[in-house]
């Protein structure tokens, strides 16, 4: 069986490293948009505007939100616009993230509030921004074959994850937008999970919550009820009791880092 591991510890590098270029299509709020992503930097524009927005001077090309991505798990800020026919377009800044393993982008902030006859100012109020995504404009992810229990047939934990982030990294290597990057990460985990035909630990494990990614390499990371622990809503893991014979698993309290072993199968 395959043992194909990475270091534990990966050496990152900044983000904004690679000068890569990319698009992708979102949904937000019923209007189609373009996420274009060049280095750091993130610009949505729309695509096709729904009809409530295009009453308002919306049309295709209008710029929504411009300024950059940030951080190991994709920290949004920048400014955004809100658009009258009457008013005009006036900016305003806002922040926030990509969420739910790369399929939304979370933003917000406080628009300004203008009287719909005179325009005058009259104040700020609280505004969220959510963007879905729908599909990206770069190659789709090729997963190589992988025939079931020949990868990652290692029982430690720690052993466990590494090798599930390096198989990961090896088939989205070359993904050139960010938030591409992260999807193609987490799909390809749960990809090489399935054909390791590991249970217990390993289950627990690949839920992980959090993914960092840098210079190209993700690697998953999150707490549960404690921060040893790998997994929002984990209270209990399994764990093999070290009979080599039966390979019988029990439930353990966290933190998982405890477990000496990932059960070959589900008890």
């Amino acid at each position: 069986m395959s043992r194909s591991l990475v270091p534990a510890a990966v050496i990152f590098v900044v983000l904004h490293a690679a000068n890569a270029s990319a698009e992708s299509i979102w949904n937000h709020n019923g209007s189609v948009m373009r996420l274009r992503a060049d280095g750091d930097r993130r610009t949505f524009v729309y695509e096709l505007p729904r009809a409530g927005i295009a009453s308002q001077g919306v049309e295709r090309g209008t710029v929504l939100f411009e300024g950059k991505i940030s951080g190991e798990s994709g920290n949004y800020s920048g400014t955004a616009y809100v658009f009258s026919a009457r008013c005009g377009k006036h900016p305003y800044a806002v922040e926030g993230e990509l969420v739910n393993d790369g399929q939304q982008i979370h933003l917000g902030g406080k628009a300004p509030r203008r009287d719909s006859s005179t325009c005058t100012l009259q104040g700020y109020r609280d505004d969220d921004l959510v963007f879905d995504f729908v599909r990206s404009e770069g190659p789709p992810v090729k997963y190589p074959p992988l025939k079931e229990g020949s990868v990652c047939a290692v029982e430690d934990p720690e052993e466990y994850q590494a090798c599930l982030e390096g198989h990961a990294n090896q088939i989205c290597r070359g993904r050139k937008e960010f938030e591409d990057l992260v999807r193609c990460f987490r799909d390809a985990v749960r990809v090489v999970y399935s054909k390791s035909l590991m249970g217990g630990v390993a289950a627990v494990i690949v839920d992980i919550p959090f993914t960092h990614c840098a210079g190209g390499v993700c690697a998953m990371w999150g707490g549960g009820p404690s921060p040893s622990c790998v997994r929002l809503d984990a209270r209990r893991v399994r764990e093999c009791d070290g009979d080599i014979v039966n390979e019988r698993c029990i439930d353990v309290d966290c933190p998982v880092r405890r477990c000496r072993k990932v059960c070959s199968k589900a008890q």
